[in-house]
């Protein structure tokens, strides 16, 4: 037998991208800010150039998912890009029956310490943002999310796979700190006036 490794002709990124989604618009994002913050505060996790093909595999499995609970939940979508204060937001789904943020992850961190371990610190951040600016943009107040979560290697103790759902509910006051939060440090960064 001879075997031939061949290239990538799939164009994986070609391949993950929501023909529904619109363009990214230019300009800054909040996932621009969280990732300028968190090279901060942790530059020995997050200063590294980050795996393409893990990020790609992420995109993958939102993909996925979305299209899947777009047939089984037809209230399930993927929304608008939201514009708060020159900052802006692409959540990934919006469950309007029961007016909540729904968010997609795909990660080789393990299951064991839960999503509320410090790892996952910017998990939250994120969603508090997205759920400020579905606030802000609708009128409505929004506090309530639902992160899906792919544990590629689950709890690295023989668990294989997982595959997690979490209902996340945060008061109004933790939502705006985190939003004024994200909003100084682009202030600091001049990134906003």
């Amino acid at each position: 037998m001879q075997v031939t490794l061949l290239p990538d002709d799939i164009g994986i990124a070609d391949l993950t991208v929501s023909p529904d989604a619109p363009p990214r618009s230019p300009g800054l994002h909040q996932s621009d800010l969280i990732k300028g913050l968190l090279k901060e505060l942790e530059p020995e996790r997050f200063g590294k150039p980050l795996d393409a093909l893990r990020i790609e595999m992420g995109f993958a499995f939102e993909r996925m998912l979305e299209e899947g609970l777009k047939r089984k939940f037809p209230g399930i979508f993927r929304p608008f890009e939201i514009q708060v204060e020159g900052v802006a937001m692409s959540p990934d789904g919006y469950d309007a029956a029961s007016n909540t943020l729904e968010e997609f992850k795909a990660t080789w961190m393990s299951s064991r310490h839960g999503i509320e371990d410090k790892r996952f610190w910017h998990w939250l951040v994120q969603i508090k943002g997205y759920l400020y600016g579905l606030t802000t943009h609708t009128g409505v107040e929004h506090t309530t999310a639902r992160l899906r979560v792919f544990w590629v290697n689950g709890d690295y103790k023989g668990s294989g796979p997982q595959l997690a759902s979490y209902r996340l509910e945060f008061e109004p006051r933790e939502i705006v700190e985190n939003w004024q939060m994200l909003r100084n440090y682009a202030r600091r960064k001049g990134l906003l006036p």
